[in-house]
């Protein structure tokens, strides 16, 4: 079962999270996103690192990614997979909240 992780983001800001999965990551490639639903169909994919030594997996979005998204609310998950297995793991889920940015920058900073 999926640990439960609620994550919050500021809208065209630079976002990373690690987390602690107590679990050996040996060969596995892990795989995260988000949407507005579980039903929509596009969604946003984080960047994902996973440390095989300690443990962890790290989630990251650039200020381009999130600088577009709409504020409010989004459901998330990540996976472990182990390709030469041929399987996979579900292994975090959350709801992720945007909140809105009141500072507008240019956009052109972040090229």
């Amino acid at each position: 079962m999926a640990q439960k992780r609620n994550l919050n983001i500021d809208q065209g800001t630079t976002f990373q999270v690690t987390i602690d999965l107590d679990v050996e990551l040996l060969n596995l490639d892990g795989f995260a996103s988000f949407r507005r639903s579980y039903t929509a169909n596009s969604g946003i994919n984080f960047v994902v690192e996973t440390n095989n030594e300690m443990g962890v997996i790290t989630l990251s979005l650039t200020p381009n990614q999130t600088v577009n998204l709409k504020p409010g609310q989004y459901v998330w998950d990540a996976y472990l997979a182990d390709n030469a297995a041929n399987t996979s793991y579900r292994v975090l889920e959350g709801i992720l909240t945007l909140n809105p940015r009141v500072t507008k920058m240019e956009e052109t900073i972040w090229a």
